[in-house]
């Protein structure tokens, strides 16, 4: 997760997704090779943080909108993961459903715990999208605004 103070990120009616508690169950779920169960195995994960899973895709390689719907958004290929980033690959020849990954904050893992970010090197270069759940809301006010800025110029 990101270096903000977690008061900042506190959720006090648990309206959001509880990463930590997806990226406990994911790894105590996660096998020492692929199932082919990707999709499946990253839902359940999502389930267990209380995200709405309802009306999820088959494919792993269309979970964007649920992705959207739990309050996660597309973030800058280049930026550094962070736990509970979610990340999901296209479809390509060969597999057909694309791929879902989560980071645990050290590796990924779906279906499998995997060695490194793409799940085969099938996966290099198709474009796949990473998610972040937004920041929560703050618990402290904002600042206050007289409107006297202009003032006190």
């Amino acid at each position: 997760m990101s270096n903000e103070s977690p008061i900042i990120n506190v959720d006090p009616f648990g309206l959001r997704v509880d990463l930590i508690k997806m990226i406990d169950y994911m790894n105590a779920h996660a096998n020492r090779k692929s199932k082919g169960q990707c999709a499946k195995y990253v839902r359940q994960g999502l389930e267990a943080g209380g995200a709405d899973t309802s009306g999820h895709p088959i494919a792993a390689a269309d979970y964007g909108p649920t992705l959207e719907k739990n309050d996660f958004s597309p973030i800058d290929p280049s930026a550094a993961p962070e736990s509970g980033d979610i990340t999901v690959f296209p479809a390509i020849p060969g597999h057909p459903y694309g791929h879902i990954e989560a980071y645990d904050g050290s590796s990924y893992v779906s279906d499998f715990s995997q060695s490194n970010f793409y799940p085969s090197p099938a996966y290099e270069g198709s474009g796949p999208v990473t998610y972040r759940l937004n920041p929560g809301p703050s618990l402290y006010p904002p600042p206050f605004d007289s409107g006297l800025d202009w003032f006190w110029r």
